[in-house]
């Protein structure tokens, strides 16, 4: 089963190879659970908290776009994290 970034749509063969890349099989945004997460989106946009659990920073709180969350403006199939100043 082919898994995709919820951040930026980035695809991973299976879960064990996504697994051993580095991914998450979640982060929190909020009191929300997303995921899966990218080892490179990780590093751009999260960071463990005290407890280790992976969140993302306050700076990007609610201003995501996330890859699984389709808009009636935006093209069906996103492959990029779009970021609202």
């Amino acid at each position: 089963m082919m898994l995709k970034c919820t951040v930026c749509g980035r695809e991973a063969k299976d879960a064990e190879s996504a697994l051993d890349e580095g991914w998450l099989p979640y982060f929190i945004e909020g009191l929300e659970d997303k995921g899966p997460c990218c080892p490179d989106c990780f590093d751009a946009l999260m960071y463990e908290d005290k407890d280790g659990e992976p969140r993302l920073k306050d700076e990007f709180k609610g201003r995501i776009i996330y890859a699984n969350e389709l808009r009636i403006d935006q093209d069906p199939e996103p492959h990029f994290c779009v970021v609202y100043n």
